[in-house]
């Protein structure tokens, strides 16, 4: 699956630099390669775990605490109604 995925991408910056540049797909496909294998050899996907990781901890803590409550709805009978899902409560 992996492969399959970044065949896709790989094609879609080669189709890019065609229609872009002008210039014919293979060589598209092989710059394209060059830049992504550069940029993740330089460090990329490290930076991109640093900067992703502080925003994704302070937008679930800030906001998950908001959100609960109104995702989850009491009903007598002691039934606890979520996002149209039934749970008995014991």
């Amino acid at each position: 699956m992996c492969a399959g995925i970044l065949g896709a991408q790989v094609g879609a910056m080669g189709y890019v630099f065609n229609l872009f540049l002008g210039m014919d797909q293979i060589w598209g496909i092989i710059i394209g390669c060059g830049i992504a294998i550069t940029y993740s050899t330089v460090g990329g996907m490290r930076m991109v775990v640093f900067t992703d990781t502080p925003a994704q901890k302070s937008f679930l803590s800030q906001l998950s605490p908001l959100c609960g409550p109104h995702c989850l709805v009491e009903v007598p009978g002691r039934i606890l109604k979520f996002n149209k899902c039934s749970a008995y409560i014991k």
